[in-house]
This record gives structure tokens, sequence and C-alpha cells, in this order.
């Protein structure tokens, strides 16, 4: 049965995000969208679509109970850019089983059709905001400009806050008016009355700012947050939609410094930069006022912004270097403290802690220094700053109590020009220190900009999701390297494999075995030649629905930190514990999962940290299995389990193999007894290929293999097909 979260998953394959409403029928009429709680168990059985100028809205009837849904076999995606034909907004639709078709329905039909339901449960569908390159033509670079579409999407919110920080300037500006007023006519004429009048007016003004500043600070703080998740949503998005190259020529913990830039940007855009600019704009209104009361004193006090702006100028280039060095000692101290935690096993055994923490202790040393280094700079040019803005504040008074005495200027006159002149002095002195914070920001989205710019997998393919597989595979004069310069590690390879059949590819270590399934999956992009899957180029197809058809199973599998039942359902979440339990069956962990503490609800920790390296392999084998794929590769997969666990895997493994095909990878050659037909490699290409007791009678390269692991007695000797052992006995005698 086919659920709303299937649809949801096979729509974010197109680059569709979708969320989960309610759509509530009231007074007969269907309107309002609340959030649902999930969609994992709502039955599909009729689909309905609606449209209006910026989403599609994809609607499933929810059953209770659901008894006979209308099963769909596959679930489709309508293409979303159809318009109904009257180009009416409130049309929907309308998907009929019975007759296998689509037609338009307005609401009164919509109503009708559902009149003895209350409520529908809908996904909504958007196309994302793409910070990364978009699939088929140039990609854009990441940069600034990259945000103007951002804000503009939170305009609203946005224009809320400028106009709370005009109304707090306004307020700012008749601040001193009053303050003249007290000081020139209640002081002068002693008008209690007056003052009365003024300190009512000053207490509203008080009460009118705070609130004021409190809209605007949780404006400002729930757009930040939504900036905040809908931009971390968008940069894992396009982290995720990176070949698997880019995260291999990488370090970790390069890529995680790079991520955390993004918050620097935004609070950029939505804290320091919005509203330092806006009180830049009311310079020149606050200027104005200066001017009225005194030219003179608008002199003096504008003599010392050009020094300010020179300050900012000199600080900039070094400045920047310092950053620039503080970034680099940050990303070298948070690579060396990732890997060590991921090797902390290797650290322990080999007893390096005393060398790991003088290594530690050199990086934290040198990232410490670069950020001294950067606030020494910054220190320095605010020091220098306030400074001059000091000496400005102390020549307008000078020059102001001049005036005053000569009466060109009055006392309140005095002071209501020295806090205008702050409302000028502060914002330039910002201004300052937004330049420097720019620096900054712009380091940032250099650093952002490498991996944002990266190209996706599926940048410049006409993209087309891969049809239900049979899982015939064809290699078609396959060349691949792993560098420009590098050697080539497949060379013009060609190989057919049946549906259903089981190869098993052997060979020396670096011989291209685990990149030819790599390969297959298209985690690796050909440098010539093709891969076919039941005839189509996989290169043009799109990647996520071909892998969801492929089970892989690793040397070394990774778990995920959560429960066992939720490592074997990680790809299908909500899948039944029946599926669950038949997979770890077949994989032989059934009996060891019952045996745990809280059996399939037992943790596994971090990376699989509280099972044994057989006990994960077999969940990794039941996690493939899960989904039932149409291909499955195994490479290594028995490798790390004991004798017992080997034994239960390969008596199912003709229930695990039945209709699929599978290609097994191993240097142990024991454990490909299973297989029809075996490959040998060797130098970029195919040197041997038949049945196991085919290969053993050439006495080729794969029979040497087999003779010196016979010899090392290292490894069980397979139960041998009848013409297998006959041939070996063949080989025995002739020796």
């Amino acid at each position: 049965m086919v659920t709303l979260q299937d649809i949801r998953l096979a729509a974010q394959a197109l680059g569709l995000r979708a969320r989960p409403v309610e759509v509530q029928r009231r007074a007969g009429r269907w309107a309002g969208l609340k959030r649902a709680r999930g969609d994992a168990g709502v039955p599909v059985p009729s689909l309905l679509l609606g449209h209006d100028e910026k989403i599609a809205t994809l609607v499933a009837r929810r059953l209770k109970p659901p008894a006979k849904p209308i099963a769909i076999e596959r679930p489709g995606i309508v293409d979303v850019r159809s318009q109904p034909s009257s180009g009416a907004a409130e049309e929907f639709l309308l998907w009929e089983p019975g007759n296998a078709r689509f037609r338009w329905v307005g609401l009164e039909e919509l109503a009708g059709e559902y009149g003895e339901h209350d409520m529908l449960t809908a996904l909504v569908f958007h196309q994302p905001l793409r910070l990364g390159s978009q699939p088929g033509g140039a990609p854009p670079r990441f940069g600034l400009a990259w945000f103007v579409p951002l804000l503009w999407r939170y305009r609203k919110p946005l224009g809320q806050v400028l106009l709370g920080a005009f109304l707090l300037q306004l307020v700012a500006l008749t601040t001193p008016l009053f303050s003249q007023v007290i000081i020139d006519k209640v002081l002068m004429h002693k008008s209690l009355s007056t003052l009365h009048v003024l300190g009512v007016g000053m207490a509203g003004l008080i009460v009118f700012e705070a609130v004021t500043s409190l809209l605007r600070g949780y404006m400002l703080a729930h757009t930040s947050a939504r900036l905040d998740a809908g931009l971390s949503s968008d940069l894992f998005r396009h982290l995720l939609s990176l070949p698997l190259r880019y995260f291999e020529q990488r370090q970790a913990g390069d890529t995680l410094a790079r991520t955390r830039e993004l918050e620097n940007i935004r609070g950029f855009f939505t804290g320091s930069a919005l509203t330092t600019l806006l009180d830049g704009l009311f310079i020149g209104i606050f200027i104005a006022v200066m001017l009225l009361y005194s030219i003179k004193l608008t002199i003096v006090a504008l003599v010392g912004l050009p020094l300010l702006a020179l300050i900012s100028l000199a600080a900039q280039p070094l400045f920047e270097r310092a950053l620039k060095a503080k970034f680099d000692r940050g990303a070298e101290a948070g690579n060396f403290l990732v890997e060590s935690i991921q090797g902390v096993h290797t650290v322990k055994s080999l007893a390096l802690g005393a060398i790991w923490q003088r290594k530690w202790d050199l990086l934290a040393a040198r990232q410490v220094t670069a950020g001294f280094d950067v606030q020494k700079i910054a220190n320095a040019a605010q020091s220098i700053s306030q400074a001059v803005q000091r000496a400005m504040t102390l020549a307008i008074l000078w020059v102001g109590t001049t005036l005053v005495m000569e009466n060109e200027l009055s006392v309140g006159g005095l002071i209501a020009f020295q806090m205008l002149s702050g409302q000028v002095l502060q914002p330039v002195a910002r201004l300052v220190g937004l330049w420097q914070n720019f620096q900054q920001v712009k380091l940032s989205v250099d650093r952002l900009g490498d991996l944002m710019n990266a190209r996706p997998e599926s940048v410049g393919i006409e993209i087309q999701a891969m049809p239900m597989l049979r899982g015939r595979i064809e290699l078609q004069s396959l060349h691949f390297r792993y560098q420009p310069e590098a050697p080539l590690v497949l060379r013009d390879l060609s190989l057919a494999i049946e549906p259903g059949e089981v190869v098993g590819i052997v060979g020396r270590s670096g011989c291209g075995k685990s990149t030819l399934t790599r390969l297959i999956q298209r985690l690796y992009g050909v440098e010539s030649g093709r891969v076919l899957i039941d005839g189509q180029d996989i290169a043009q197809g799109d990647a996520q629905s071909l892998r969801r058809q492929i089970g892989v199973v690793l040397q070394d599998s990774f778990l995920f930190s959560g429960t066992v039942a939720e490592n074997i359902a990680v790809a299908q979440p909500g899948m039944p514990l029946e599926r669950i339990v038949n997979a770890a069956r077949q994989a032989g962990a059934h009996d060891f999962i019952a045996g745990l503490p809280q059996g399939y609800g037992t943790p596994v920790g971090e990376r699989g940290a509280l099972l044994s390296g057989g006990q994960r392999q077999r969940i990794a084998i039941a996690r493939a299995l899960i989904g039932d794929p149409r291909i499955l590769l195994l490479d290594e997969a028995t490798s790390a389990l004991d004798v017992e666990s080997e034994m239960a895997i390969h008596a199912n493994m003709a229930q695990i193999c039945r209709g699929r095909t599978v290609i097994m990878i191993a240097h142990r050659l024991s454990t490909l007894r299973n297989c029809g037909r075996i490959i040998v490699l060797d130098g970029g290409g195919i040197v041997e290929q038949g049945a196991m007791h085919e290969l053993l009678e050439q006495g080729g390269t794969f029979a040497r293999m087999w003779a010196m692991q016979q010899q090392d007695g290292a490894h069980r000797t397979p139960n041998l097909h009848p013409l297998q052992g006959r041939a070996t006995e063949h080989r025995e005698a002739a020796a």
C-alpha cells in the first residue's frame, strides 16, 4: 500500500520539498491548512492535486479505517507545471482510480465527492531555494548576491523590522527636543504645569519605545530563526547532493568548519547590518536638524567623520589577513580533533596520548594566537575610533559653550545638539565596525562558496527517474581514473550481467573491484564508456531512484546512532516490524538480536560501537535486504563474520539471491561458491571469467589464487560442486 510518505520521498528525489497539512471542511467548504502530525500511515487510494500561483498541493483521502485501499503499484508524480483548463486556482485535479484517469473538479464537486469526510490530509510541495548549482545550464557562483532572493522571500517580516527601527529613530529624534524645552522653558520660567505635560509625554514615549523595541527584537529573532532553518536545510541538501569524490578529497573537519560560516553570514544580514544601515539612513536627517541649531557646531561635529573612515580603511588589509589566518588555524585544529575522535581506538591502541596531546597543544596555540591577532587589530581600531569620538564631543562642548556665552545658542539648544551629535557619531562608529564585520563575512562567503560552488551529481544532466529495475547490468568500454593525472584503474572494460545472475568478482587489491560497484551505483562518473541498467544509461537517470533499488553491503558498514530496528529500516522509516524481522532472519541476525536486552529496540551506539563487528555486519546485510532490491552488491560482506555467522548467511544465500542480480566481491574465494560466474580482474580489465570449476580447470590466475589460499591454510575448504571436486582431485593427482 502506498502512503503519503512514499509520495513525499519520491517527490524529494525530483527536488521538491513537501510538508503534511490537513484541509478541514467548514460549512460545506474546504478551507484552512493546518500542519499535520505526520504522513507515514496515510494511505493513498485517491489523489488530488490543487494549483495556485505559488504551490501545488497533493491531497490524499484519510480513511478510517483504511479498509480496501486501492493499491498503486508505483507512485508517480503528476506534472505540477500543468494548469487547469479554466485557470481557476480553486480547481483540483482528481484521480479516479476506477477509470485510472485525472480530471479537474471544483470545490463544490469536491465537497460532494468527499461530503462524508471532515478532513483530508495533503502534501504541500514547493521548489526549494537552491543555494548551490542548478541542474541544467551554467552554475552561478555563490556570493552575497545569493542571499538577496532569500531576504526578498522574508520581505514582509523584515519590512516590519525596518518600520520598528524607523519609529525608534523618530523617538530618538524627539528626545533632544524634549530636553531643550525642559531646560529653556521649564527651568527658565519655572512652569510646573509644562513640566508635568512634558513628563507625561516623555513617559508615553518611553513606553512606546520599549514596546516597539520589544516587537522589533521579536520579529528580528523570529525571522532569523526562519532564515536559519531554511538556510541550514538548503545547505544540508546541497551537501548531500555533492558527489562522493568531493568528500574523499576533503577532510571532514574542513567541511564542517565551512558549514559553520553560514551562521556568520546570516547574523550579518539579520543583525548588525540591517539595523546599522537603517541608522545610517537617518544620519542625514539628524545632520539637517543639527544645521537648524548651528552651522558652526555642525561643521565641528562632522570634521571627525573622515577620520573614522580612514581608520577603517587603514585597518582593513590587516584585519582581512588576520581573519584568514584565524580560519585556517581553526580548520587545522578542527580536522585534527575530528580525526582523533574517529580514530580514538587506534590512538589508544598505539598509546599515542602524549604525542597527540603535544600536537593538539601546538594547533590550539596557533589557533589562539591567530584569534588574538584579530582581536588586537579590532581593539586598536576601536580604541582610536573612540578617542576620535571623545575629541569630537569635547570640541562640540568647547565651541558650543562659547556660542552660548555669545547668546548665539541657548543652554537647552546646546544639550539638544550634543544629543543629536551622538545620534550621528554612534551610527558612523557602528558603520566603521560594520565594515570590519563585512570583511569577516566576505571571508565566510569565500569559504562557504568552496562548498556551495561544487557541482552536484546531476548538474547538466537530463534527469529522469529510473523505472522499476529488472537487474540487467551492462558495462560498455569503461575507462576510469581517480584523478586526471592518475593512471587508469579500469581500462576498456566491458561486461554484461543478466537479471537474476549471481556473479563473483575477484582480483588483487587495487584492481578496481570496489570501484566497479561504485560505478554501478553512480557514486563515481566514468571517464568514457557507459553503465547501462536495463538498457538505460544511469548517467542520464536520477541517482536517488537508482540507489533506492540497489542494496549494498560494505566490508566495514556504517551504523547510525539509534536502535537496531531503526538501522535496519533507516531507508524506509515506518517499516512494519514483521518486515524488519524477516530481513534480519535472511541475514542470520535475528537470533542474536532477540538475545539483546531490548531486542530490536536496543541502541547500537555511535557507529554501532555497542555491537561486535560481526553483529554490525549482519545488521548491515539486513538493512540492504529490507528494501527488496533488484540488485545486491556484496563487497566483502562476510569478511568480518565468524565461521558460524558466515555459515548461517551462506545457508540463506539461495533465498537472498532469489529474484535479484547479485555481485559478490571477495578475497576469500570460498565465499563465492554460490556464484554462477566469477570475474577475475587484473590490470584494469577482465582476464578470466567462468564458473568456479571451469576457472580451476584452466589453471590461470584464479587457480593460482585458490592454490595460494589453500596452502596458507587460513580458509575453509568450500563445499564444492561435484564437478569442482573432480577438478580439484585431478589437479592434486597431476601435482
